[in-house]
């Protein structure tokens, strides 16, 4: 059966937004002084928040009862029968080992030889929250103006916001069937998508 690709994801919104502090001469707020404008004024904030929604998966059953398997690196294991009336997922559904997302009862072990009724990625996981922002300040060189140092701090995921991962998606050989017990962690996260901080420094010139 078609479905959609496993990088699928249906809609995603990426906002942005830059905010030059009011601080500073001839703004809102002006220091009294050039060596306190030279410390508070000029700050820049940005941020960029990210939305998308989940990616497709599919419940399968690792037996490989439907002989489809055969090949290293072919076929997916056996997908099962949908059970007609069953939601797929748990209305009150919840993350962590102790949790259920898929629900267990809408799946069914094809018999011997046969595929399986449900289609490829037919369920879509959880959706994805995402908030970088960042509070910067160049600083022009008076020996040549060609110079500057910007000064930043970084946090990514500011809010530290957990964003779960797929859920298991075997039905069989484990002990999480159907459970989220993992987090979507972007690419070259080092503490598993938690909120990361980063102060930096840089030289143009």
């Amino acid at each position: 059966m078609q479905g959609p690709s496993d990088f699928d994801v249906k809609h995603r919104v990426v906002a942005s937004v830059i905010y030059h502090l009011p601080v500073g001469p001839g703004l809102l707020f002006s220091p009294s002084s050039k060596a306190l404008d030279a410390v508070i004024g000029g700050w820049e904030l940005s941020a960029v928040a990210t939305l998308p929604t989940g990616v497709p998966y599919n419940e399968r059953y690792n037996d490989d009862n439907a002989s489809t398997n055969t090949i290293v690196g072919g076929t997916q294991p056996t997908r099962p029968n949908y059970v007609p009336g069953q939601p797929f997922v748990l209305a009150n559904r919840t993350a962590g080992s102790n949790g259920q997302w898929v629900n267990p009862a809408a799946w069914q072990e094809p018999a011997p030889g046969f595929l399986g009724t449900s289609a490829r990625n037919m369920l879509y996981g959880p959706g994805y929250q995402r908030f970088d922002m960042s509070l910067d300040k160049n600083f022009n060189m008076t020996y040549n103006e060609h110079h500057q140092l910007q000064i930043r701090f970084d946090a990514f995921n500011a809010f530290n916001h957990t964003n779960f991962g797929n859920p298991n998606t075997f039905l069989d050989g484990t002990s999480t069937p159907g459970r989220i017990t993992g987090s979507d962690a972007p690419s070259g996260s080092a503490n598993g998508g938690s909120r990361e901080l980063q102060l930096a420094a840089r030289y143009s010139f």
